[in-house]
């Protein structure tokens, strides 16, 4: 791993890609601290079981407070700096998953495919969104802010005063260092390799009226599922667009609905009515989906992810209800016809979704030496808080709404070069 982070006064920070022989590892570390890294844990997944695109990378940073801890020097000898720069995560620290009181340093990881811009392109996991690691971390590891960091921590409270996103938690100096390394890394070394015009496929959801700012950037980088932990060090006049309405749903482990097939066939009443049967969609069926929808997706992002539709005997080829599970395999784009609506088929949909990418999973991936035992799994979906239909259909399904996530795309040229005010 390439160390490619500047480091400040009293900061530390050790960034860069993960190889191939790494991910195993990482993967672990991430999932010691589910629910709260979900997102990230099936993006990888995702990424594992699909041919490896060749812009994508899965990055680390964390905060090293070795230099700190250096032994003091002889009289006369050199000081150690407190500006060390080191190579990379080591294979020791990816492979340590402590949860004691004694809890690693805090860190993040990413995975970032830049390509289809306009499309979801980073997912991001801190570990201070987890509850017990952030009240860790932050009495172990807050050393004093120097003065530029504490003018700048003023200039992102002044900023979050003035929206109704800033995230939750306190504002610590080594948090904000972890995110602007995952964004000098972007910003200096995959943003340089990408095209300065449009790509076909964004000019195809601009025609088509999905969400989009323009005039289209290469800076402008697309952020999804950002938990509110990490709101606040996203600056206000650096986002170029915004969804903040979300809740993060989750399935627990205990809850019937992620359990396996024949646990969850006993165990749920979410059964489709008579007359109803699954199918897989077709690809005139995707299209369809496209055409209803404002999201920016194209054909062959959608055909990647797992359908479910729902056919009526009366319906002929065409479904009357479906939903996917995204790159991060969460539950979206729930939908039914008005005609077939009060019938639980959201419901069903939902359970049959979870079920095939556990099916799936379980085929794809090899996870022997998993200490899950009990055949069941997380899930997890991202709903508008003003979506109230899906959200009683997630409540229906037992699943908790634990904390706040948003879309937003960042131009990180003004993050790193921002106008004069």
């Amino acid at each position: 791993m390439e160390d490619i982070t500047s480091h400040d006064q009293n900061q530390d920070v050790k960034s860069g890609p993960v190889t191939s022989s790494q991910i195993p590892a990482l993967q672990k570390k991430l999932e010691s601290l589910l629910p709260y890294s979900i997102p990230l844990v099936e993006r990888i997944k995702f990424h594992l079981a699909h041919p490896v695109s060749e812009t994508s990378r899965i990055f680390v940073a964390v905060y090293n407070p070795a230099a700190k801890d250096t032994a003091a020097p002889s009289p006369g000898g050199p000081r150690p700096s407190t500006h060390r720069h080191t190579v990379g995560v080591s294979d020791t620290w990816l492979q340590d998953t402590t949860t004691s009181a004694a809890a690693p340093p805090p860190w993040l990881a990413a995975h970032i495919d830049l390509v289809h811009y306009g499309q979801t392109q980073v997912w991001v996991f801190a570990s201070w969104e987890h509850p017990s690691q952030q009240r860790q971390q932050q009495h172990t590891y807050t050393p004093a802010p120097t003065q530029a960091q504490t003018d700048a921590h003023t200039h992102v409270e002044r900023e979050n005063t003035t929206t109704t996103t800033g995230g939750g938690g306190e504002y610590d100096p080594i948090h904000e260092a972890l995110v602007t390394s995952l964004f000098k890394y972007i910003y200096t070394s995959l943003i340089p390799t990408m095209p300065t015009t449009p790509s076909g496929e964004w000019l195809t959801l601009l025609r088509t009226g999905k969400t989009l700012t323009t005039p289209y950037s290469r800076t402008k980088i697309l952020f999804g599922t950002v938990s509110d932990k990490l709101w606040r060090y996203l600056p206000d006049h650096v986002r170029a667009r915004m969804d903040p309405g979300y809740l993060k749903y989750v399935f627990t482990p205990d809850n019937p609905i992620t359990a396996t097939e024949s646990a969850a066939t006993a165990a749920t009443p979410f059964r489709l009515p008579q007359g109803y049967t699954f199918t897989t969609l077709l690809p005139t069926h995707l299209q369809t989906v496209l055409d209803r929808s404002s999201i920016p997706r194209t054909l062959s992002t959608l055909s990647q992810y797992v359908n479910v539709g729902v056919l009526h005997m009366s319906s002929g080829p065409d479904p009357v209800a479906w939903g996917f599970l995204g790159k991060d395999a969460s539950v979206s784009s729930l939908h039914t016809e008005p005609d077939h609506r009060g019938l639980g088929l959201a419901a069903c949909v939902t359970r049959e979704l979870i079920r095939r990418q556990h099916q799936r999973q379980a085929s794809d991936l090899n996870h022997e030496d998993e200490e899950d035992t009990t055949g069941r799994r997380w899930a997890h979906a991202d709903v508008s808080q003003s979506n109230l239909s899906s959200r009683r259909v997630m409540e229906k399904l037992g699943a908790k709404p634990m904390w706040r996530v948003m879309w937003t795309e960042l131009d990180l040229e003004k993050f790193f070069y921002p106008s004069p005010s």
